[in-house]
């Protein structure tokens, strides 16, 4: 006669599922509200396609989290523009372009410390200014994001000259600014939103697992140990 199947058992075949799926829209969830035209953000509003299409393309791309440095002054930097975190260093970063840092500065219109400079170059896609040993290229960040390159990437490929101009050499988007001014992140962060969902699942798979098996055993009975009388005892 086959076993039944235990009312603990089909609950559990029904939760997990849910379960599951609300851990992975949490994960989306989460991943939409990364700050926008970041490079690891994979929503419309993100800038990962352009990141990773500049890998392909064979430059040397690098994503980093620290302050600017003097070590930086070989590399293009990438500076994002984010009202959530107004850059409240822009004198110290005019001062890193002054002394021969060149500066992709990605920014919406608007007043910016560059409104009284002149650009060199300035067409409909970009502007390039230069500032003392340094230059600074600046282009609006629809033109690269997400949702502009599944519809048109020309936009994008005029950008890309833009940085063209600012020569041939390892490109880093510093984000820094954009969180904020944070500091390096923990490993937990730094796991991908698709691992955390996956972990997520094996931990509740194992829980639900270790709930079954325990159940499995139904109600604990307890055990009363006999007293062996011996032989010799006077009764």
């Amino acid at each position: 006669m086959k076993k039944p199947i235990s009312k603990d058992l089909i609950i559990l075949i029904v939760i997990i599922p849910i379960l599951i799926f609300v851990s992975y829209f949490v994960g989306i969830r989460r991943e939409g509200s990364l700050p926008d035209h970041s490079v690891i953000n994979k929503s419309n509003k993100g800038t990962s396609v352009f990141y990773e299409a500049l890998e392909k393309l064979g430059y040397n791309t690098e994503r980093s989290t620290k302050p600017l440095g003097e070590e930086d002054y070989d590399e293009i930097i990438v500076l994002t523009e984010n009202y959530n975190y107004y850059l409240v260093e822009e004198d110290k970063i005019l001062l890193w372009v002054e002394s021969g840092g060149d500066l992709f500065y990605i920014r919406e219109g608007g007043n910016s410390f560059l409104d009284t400079k002149v650009p060199a170059i300035d067409n409909e896609y970009y502007s390039i200014y230069m500032i003392g040993e340094g230059r600074i290229l600046v282009a609006e960040p629809h033109y690269i994001s997400n949702a502009a390159l599944t519809e048109d990437i020309a936009p994008a490929y005029e950008v890309l000259m833009g940085l063209e101009e600012l020569g041939n050499r390892d490109i880093v988007f510093n984000e820094y600014y954009m969180f904020g001014g944070s500091e390096e992140k923990t490993l937990w962060q730094s796991v991908p939103i698709a691992l955390k969902v996956i972990l997520l699942q094996l931990i509740i798979a194992l829980g639900a697992w270790y709930y079954h098996k325990g159940k499995s055993f139904g109600r604990a009975v307890p055990y009363y140990e006999e007293e062996e009388r011996q032989e010799t005892e006077y009764i």
